[in-house]
């Protein structure tokens, strides 16, 4: 699930950048949808994760390195160490990846 969506409040963009947005892949949905978004987001995360066959799944991908590596679908959202814990709780914590950054500034 590859997606891109932002939540603004109406009225916070013109409509040059909301069209702007969406020739580059960007939903642009009202600031008090994120809540159900997320929700609904980890409940399809849920049912991807419980419905797939992972092995069947595992691709070949390639590091920086040139190194070659295996690849399945985690069917997780990766968010930050420093995201809202509302976030997670709203994705369903099995849905979350917390990611550490190494570099923090």
């Amino acid at each position: 699930m590859n997606e891109c969506a932002l939540f603004t409040n109406a009225g916070s963009i013109d409509d040059t950048a909301k069209s702007h947005l969406q020739t580059g892949g960007v939903t642009v949905l009202p600031y008090d949808e994120i809540w159900s978004y997320l929700s609904t987001w980890g409940q399809q995360l849920n049912k991807a994760r419980e419905t797939s066959d992972p092995p069947s799944e595992v691709k070949q991908t390639e590091t920086k390195d040139g190194e070659k590596k295996n690849a399945a679908p985690t069917y997780k959202a990766s968010i930050s160490g420093k995201t809202s814990w509302a976030v997670a709780e709203a994705l369903g914590k099995v849905s979350c990846i917390v990611l550490s950054l190494l570099c923090q500034g």
